[in-house]
């Protein structure tokens, strides 16, 4: 019987998501940056 050291498709899609969500944050922190920068824009 083969071992299988690899990873299994569940594992796999635990990735994913970990992937998407710090992707949806720095996306997040993005707006958030950008909104900062146009109010200080302004006041200027």
């Amino acid at each position: 019987m083969k071992q299988n050291n690899g990873l299994s498709a569940e594992d796999l899609a635990l990735l994913a998501a970990v992937v998407v969500l710090l992707g949806d944050f720095l996306a997040f922190l993005s707006i958030l940056k950008e909104r900062q920068e146009k109010a200080e824009k302004k006041d200027n």
